[in-house]
């Protein structure tokens, strides 16, 4: 590869635009901008002398890409990552990574057979704070784990609609509950319910439920729940609480806390989830070596079967093997 990483980007909604902000170094050539607004990836391109494409076909037969970033809603998933799989270009894809399991399964298998570097970006895995939870955790067992995301109805349309967003769960909460695999490790079996009605009687077009709470059980032996809601009226809530062997934490997109018997630590993250997770990308693109990411596809594709999972135990109304 050469010195200059060239980066491609399919999708210049607000999670592409902060990708290539992030993306943005000395070692790095933003080369191709996507979007089929043209107007919004001639924005997004301007400052970096980019070309601009409005079909991400066109982007991927004509560009010398190392490396593109897909940041396309939930339901354009799929064959974006197969072409720049079969082009040999290392891909990183913003979740959730795809409506069903067979879509996953189909871009993992081309992943696989192309032997490229495939990375998801999930951002509380990548926070430092989560980092030194994981590690404490090969030393102290967990036995409890809950996560909570609260925020508001989505503004944008395909957010609001179950065909096309996947759902609250798979819409609101895959990042936490991808942090909760990364920390807890394989997620086992799920028992959901879920409410709603109440947006819906007051935002017409609104599809998704109220809420969803799950119970999930992952095959370490430790026990979890995770609640999503867009009831929120004010400022969105997100966060992460669980109890081990010896310590119990407290993890927050700002900060993590760690109370053990007779001492109580807080710390603020080294750094950005988001950027971390694409520099771990762009570093393992960089030296060749696959493990360097913080999320792989693989990894992602584990979460999205236990979100899917959740969603159709609440539908069910019965416990779900993931």
């Amino acid at each position: 590869m050469e010195m200059t990483m060239r980066i491609g980007l399919i999708g210049a909604g607000e999670a592409g635009k902060a990708y290539v902000r992030a993306a943005a170094q000395p070692e790095v050539t933003i080369a191709a901008v996507c979007d089929s607004d043209r107007a919004l990836a001639e924005k997004v391109a301007a400052p970096y002398g980019a070309s601009v494409h409005i079909n991400f076909r066109s982007l991927l037969e004509t560009e010398r890409l190392d490396a593109v970033l897909i940041c396309v809603p939930a339901y354009a998933h799929g064959e974006p990552e197969v072409l720049a799989a079969r082009a040999g270009i290392h891909i990183f894809v913003e979740p959730p990574i795809a409506l069903n399991n067979q879509k996953a399964a189909e871009v993992q298998k081309e992943i696989e057979r192309a032997g490229i570097v495939a990375a998801a970006g999930y951002s509380w895995r990548a926070l430092s704070g989560a980092t030194r939870l994981k590690d404490m955790l090969a030393r102290h067992r967990l036995g409890f784990i809950q996560a909570l995301h609260v925020q508001g109805a989505p503004r944008t349309d395909w957010r609001r609609r179950q065909e096309a967003s996947g759902g609250l769960v798979v819409q609101t909460a895959t990042d936490l509950l991808d942090a909760m695999g990364y920390l807890a490790g394989e997620f086992s079996t799920v028992s959901a319910m879920a409410a709603g009605g109440i947006v819906a009687s007051r935002e017409p077009g609104y599809e998704l439920e109220d809420a969803c709470a799950a119970l999930v059980a992952f095959r370490s032996g430790a026990i979890g729940q995770i609640s999503c809601s867009t009831l929120a009226q004010d400022e969105p809530e997100s966060g992460i609480r669980l109890w081990a062997d010896g310590f119990e934490a407290t993890l927050t997109s700002e900060q993590v806390e760690i109370v053990e018997p007779g001492r109580a630590v807080r710390e603020r993250h080294a750094f950005d989830g988001l950027r971390q997770s694409l520099m771990s990308f762009l570093e393992a693109v960089r030296t060749g070596r696959p493990e360097k990411v913080t999320c792989t596809y693989a990894q992602a594709a584990a979460t999205l079967r236990a979100a899917l999972a959740i969603s159709e135990s609440a539908k069910a109304g019965r416990p779900i093997s993931v």
